[in-house]
């Protein structure tokens, strides 16, 4: 069984974690895979503000993935026609990577 330096939390999403999570979203392949994408996913400017509206909106859930201190990615509950949404976005760099178990 592997041993695992960290473990994987979440916490509320800060706008200091946003050019980070704009990072991930550059890369093409994730970019093609994704439900939701910017009509300019090179953007910087209209994602901050996108997402600093998202931060502040009551009925979005915005949550950074850490694994340990290092963020590796975002989950998000919003409405959409009236149900219930997730959406999420791990950094390409973890995927298809063993993650430790949550006690």
């Amino acid at each position: 069984m592997p041993k695992f330096l960290s473990t994987v939390s979440l916490r509320r999403t800060k706008p200091a974690d946003l050019e980070t999570l704009f990072r991930f979203q550059l890369d093409r392949e994730a970019n093609y895979l994704a439900a939701f994408t910017s009509k300019d996913p090179m953007d910087l400017s209209a994602y901050i503000q996108k997402h600093i509206r998202l931060l502040t909106d009551p009925t979005v859930n915005n949550q950074t993935v850490l694994l340990g201190s290092t963020i590796v990615g975002s989950i998000d509950k919003f409405v959409m026609e009236s149900e219930a949404e997730i959406t999420c976005w791990i950094d390409k760099t973890y995927w298809a990577k063993a993650l430790p178990p949550r006690h």
